[in-house]
């Protein structure tokens, strides 16, 4: 660990309440927080709480090794500023790495270039910034922007489907729209039956309707396209 540290990164220690203006520059919400930085400050990535010995050297490798990339998507972004797929990639990226606050805005950045989700960006745009939402408690938000996300591409069978469906319908419940969520829930667990997110909402979605009791009528739930009460699953990813 230390061999790898000293040959390639220049380590520095700084006590977060002495320095707020930073904690605040780098969104640092948890303590100790690795942050990887070029010399002008941007960040290339984070490894927040406490992180078991054996696996720690891997993920700071894994980080410092992702820099190339992220560098090369950031000149992208650069040269063409209005191109809402490089804003989307960038975004994209930087979640990848945790660090939500520095992707968030290419995103929305995405999102805005391409509202009607014809230049292969908006929609997933407006799925993770959904996710975000949700995922920081902001129920109405996350709700409004994940069955945007849904609704400006209905029949997508893409990878993050599952887990976009799953938040909107824990978006649905926890804002009191309790029938959407159960038909989102449903349609879940019946339509990615093998997905860790279809096989969740199987199990929240009888529950559901138990909870819902007599203000459903018999037979199926409506089924909602891509919900007071807390939502079925509070955790992040």
């Amino acid at each position: 660990m230390v061999e790898f540290v000293t040959g390639r990164l220049v380590a520095l220690q700084v006590n977060g309440l002495e320095r707020l203006d930073l904690e605040k520059r780098y969104d640092v919400a948890r303590h100790p927080t690795l942050l990887v930085l070029d010399a002008e400050g941007t960040p290339y990535g984070r490894i927040a709480g406490v992180t078991a010995p054996e696996t720690f050297l891997e993920k700071v490798r894994g980080l410092v090794d992702g820099v190339p990339g992220l560098r090369e998507r950031l000149r992208a972004v650069k040269e063409r500023p209005e191109d809402a797929r490089a804003r989307l990639e960038l975004g994209l990226a930087y979640l990848d790495v945790a660090c939500g606050a520095e992707g968030k805005p290419h995103l929305e950045k995405a999102a805005e270039l391409d509202p009607e989700g014809k230049q292969g960006a908006g929609v997933r745009a407006r799925a993770e910034l959904g996710l975000l939402a949700a995922q920081a408690g902001d129920y109405v938000r996350g709700e409004a922007l994940l069955a945007r996300a849904r609704a400006l591409d209905p029949g997508a069978r893409d990878a993050h489907v599952p887990e976009l469906l799953y938040w909107l319908g824990n978006c649905q419940w926890a804002i009191d729209k309790r029938r959407e969520a159960l038909g989102t829930m449903e349609g879940l667990a019946r339509d990615y039956p093998d997905s860790p997110f279809g096989k969740k909402a199987a199990a929240y979605a009888p529950k559901m309707r138990a909870k819902l009791g007599a203000e459903l009528p018999p037979g199926p739930a409506p089924e909602s396209a891509p919900g007071g009460g807390s939502p079925p699953d509070g955790r992040g990813r």
